[in-house]
């Protein structure tokens, strides 16, 4: 906001009076609602911001934190976004993976972003379940760590985040077949089922999606 209008909306907060273009002053009563993703303290201290307009204003703060730092709201704001986009009684669920996956993105575009994602899918998928797959986000919060995530702390820590995000990976590139996953990362299906439940990465769904059979081998 120019300084010139900063002026203008103090004066008339301060003084309950407006000027219509072609008009007469004419006193209003209004309750005042500003919103900023601005750092306004820092704007005021570097002259950028009328300090009495922001004293003006600040009668009761409330910080809303980005999406990414209240997981905890995402998956009940995505439960709320499925049943607004009900067609025709056909109501959608996410499978365990697909909530996985939205708990664990960055969420960039908040909570419309999330909107958005919910709404897309429920026009594309067919079936009552939005799997991982159907899920259509630039930005996934998960990816294999870094090269310096994988050096901080112990050797055992290190080992625990690279399995993690492989697993997460070869059941991603599987659809949530376990099988499939065990076999893509070269281990028993069992021990594969031992590590998702330590990691966190257990999904009641996957293991009722079929597996293809596998011939026997003399190795």
């Amino acid at each position: 906001m120019p300084a010139a209008m900063q002026g203008k909306i103090l004066r008339a907060i301060e003084g309950r009076v407006v000027t219509p273009v072609g008009g007469k002053p004419c006193r209003f009563e209004a309750r005042v609602i500003a919103a900023t993703h601005r750092d306004l303290p820092n704007l005021v201290a570097n002259g950028a911001f009328r300090e009495d307009l922001y004293y003006r204003l600040n009668v009761v703060p409330i910080v809303l934190p980005p999406l990414r730092e209240r997981r905890e709201d995402i998956l009940p704001l995505a439960d709320d976004f499925l049943r607004r986009e009900v067609r025709q009684g056909a109501q959608k669920r996410l499978s365990a993976s697909a909530s996985t996956l939205l708990l664990e993105c960055s969420w960039p575009g908040n909570v419309r972003e999330l909107r958005n994602v919910i709404a897309r899918a429920c026009m594309l998928v067919r079936g009552e379940t939005i799997e991982v797959t159907d899920l259509d986000i630039a930005q996934p919060g998960r990816q294999i760590p870094s090269r310096d995530e994988l050096l901080e702390g112990d050797l055992p820590s290190a080992v625990a985040k690279l399995e993690a995000a492989m697993i997460r990976k070869a059941l991603e590139a599987s659809g949530g077949n376990r099988a499939e996953a065990a076999r893509r990362l070269n281990i028993q299906r069992q021990l594969l089922y031992t590590k998702m439940q330590r990691y966190g990465l257990a999904d009641p769904e996957a293991s009722e999606k079929p597996t293809p059979p596998v011939g026997k081998t003399d190795g």
